[in-house]
């Protein structure tokens, strides 16, 4: 927070502001930007602390297959409440609401009336990104063995190759679709 403040400052100084306007107008003007990043933290402990709960509960449990259901479980939240900040900043941009806080608090409200559809777009978004991402794998296998081929002390290497290949390409291509597919169902 300092650090935002103090290059405020400079900033205003190098405008031509005096000493003390650029003061006020370092605190004023960056004050929003802090709390933002304050409660986006806070958000995201929440959903964190949730998680982790789930966690405890399917290590306590001794119940065969549970463990699996609460990671897809804990996966399908993670896909609806990853992007709540980026969501709610694309609401913000959209209405070009003077007031930030009016409308983050209407972004944040509509969201969570929106519950239903977010949660059916993160369970498809958890179907096609491990699908894709399977298919990937398998689909970059031959060009992995390849390249295994041509490199003969890489033999054994070819599925983690292909492994990386595809966890890259789901990073690159997937996680962005996921954001565009919780924005567009917001």
């Amino acid at each position: 927070a300092n650090v935002i403040i103090y290059e405020r400052m400079r900033e205003e100084m190098a405008r031509g502001a005096t000493f003390r306007m650029a003061i006020r107008n370092g605190f004023d003007r960056d004050t929003v930007t802090i709390i933002d990043a304050n409660v986006t933290t806070l958000i995201s402990g929440v959903v964190r602390s949730f998680l982790n709960s789930v966690n405890w509960l399917a290590s306590f449990l001794p119940i065969p297959g549970l463990g699996g259901l609460l990671n897809a479980l804990r996966a399908v939240i993670e896909n609806a409440t990853t992007y709540i900040d980026e969501t709610i900043f694309s609401y913000n941009l959209a209405r070009g609401d003077d007031n930030q806080w009016r409308s983050s608090r209407d972004g944040l409200v509509y969201y969570a009336q929106n519950w239903k559809p977010v949660l059916k777009t993160a369970v498809l978004a958890w179907i096609l990104e491990y699908g894709f991402t399977i298919a990937t794998f398998f689909l970059l296998l031959a060009p992995s063995y390849l390249v295994a081929a041509l490199a003969p002390k890489l033999g054994g290497w070819a599925i983690l190759i292909a492994l990386l290949f595809a966890s890259n390409f789901k990073s690159a291509v997937f996680r962005p679709l996921l954001l565009t597919m919780v924005a567009l169902t917001f």
